[in-house]
């Protein structure tokens, strides 16, 4: 049962990949189904009620670094194997670092519509969705491993989802920015939930 599990979750990382590197591939040329896809989901998204905004703009900073750094350690000191923290952490930092990698290889401009919140750096793939998707994946498996209950679970997908929103809501991100963290943070968190959790054959009860 664990080898057909692994399996498809080593097809499913396999997959991601791909559709990732077909997103950057199309960023890259500027193609214009992508253009087309960004456009119509910013006519989609397009808030102006005040109070839709400013819950947005609350949300959003979950994605934040610091705030990102303070959640990983508090869920750190709360977690008492180590196995998970190691997969916290290196999820975290691998992520994080990876993302800043290739943002400067695609060196994508944001959204030249007006942004309602700060945001610098380039664009493509969204850092905030890297670190949401990331956390929602690892504090998910975490919680769920720990205490069979699907709540907590269900409830980072759900942040996760909202921060991804709100980059495009508050206009510092191209829809596709998005896609593209969301496929690549999960790509490579379930790829080091495979290195540390099956490679060393630690179960899902350790």
């Amino acid at each position: 049962m664990n080898k057909i599990l692994k399996s498809k979750t080593n097809k499913l990382i396999i997959l991601l990949y791909i559709l990732f590197g077909i997103i950057a591939f199309m960023v890259s040329q500027k193609s214009n189904l992508i253009t087309q896809f960004d456009t119509s989901v910013f006519k989609l998204l397009s808030f102006h009620n005040i109070y839709i905004l400013k819950f947005f703009k609350f949300i959003t900073n979950f994605g934040d670094t610091t705030n990102v750094i303070i959640i990983g350690l508090i869920s750190c000191i709360w977690t008492k194997n180590k196995y998970d923290r190691i997969f916290l952490a290196s999820s975290l930092i691998f992520n994080t670092s990876f993302n800043y990698f290739v943002k400067n290889i695609f060196q994508r401009p944001r959204p030249l519509l007006h942004h309602l919140v700060y945001a610098g750096g380039y664009s493509f793939p969204s850092g905030h969705t890297t670190a949401a998707t990331t956390l929602a994946i690892v504090l998910g498996f975490i919680v769920y491993k720990n205490t069979k209950k699907r709540q907590l679970p269900i409830l980072f997908g759900i942040i996760a989802v909202l921060v991804m929103l709100s980059r495009i809501i508050l206009h510092v991100h191209f829809p596709s920015d998005i896609v593209g963290g969301m496929l690549l943070a999960t790509a490579n968190t379930l790829l080091i939930k495979q290195i540390i959790f099956d490679t060393h054959v630690i179960t899902y009860d350790s």
